[in-house]
């Protein structure tokens, strides 16, 4: 793989860290100041990172059938892909949580009563 492959692949990874680093940064305000306006003004982000993270799962993919290049480092990003990917759906489940605490809406209830209705 060349430099400039990995460097790609940094910066998309990167990029979706500080989305993800942002994401959880707004529970833990939302948690401190008991605000459930942050909670849904920010509980969809997780939808970003998961399109985020989708394209890059592509771009490893489309450069896994070079057979020139190193295919360890992009194993690697695809396992960190994954792992950020799963951080931010458990700050998803913290702020379910949170909202089920200060009001007592179950959020995953109403998700799925929605579903139902489409």
């Amino acid at each position: 793989m060349d430099k400039n492959s990995i460097e790609y692949f940094d910066i998309l990874v990167l990029r979706n860290i500080k989305i993800i680093e942002n994401f959880y940064n707004k529970y833990v305000q939302a948690f401190i100041k008991e605000d459930e306006k942050i909670i849904y003004e920010n509980i969809e982000t997780d939808y970003i990172v998961n399109l985020e993270s989708k394209k890059t799962e592509k771009k490893v993919l489309e450069f896994l059938k070079n057979e020139k290049i190193l295919k360890k480092e992009l194993l690697l990003f695809w396992d960190l892909n994954k792992k950020y990917e799963r951080f931010s759906d458990h700050t998803v489940h913290l702020f379910s949580d949170l909202v089920y605490i200060l009001n007592g809406d179950n959020l995953r209830r109403k998700e799925l009563e929605m579903k139902k209705e489409i």
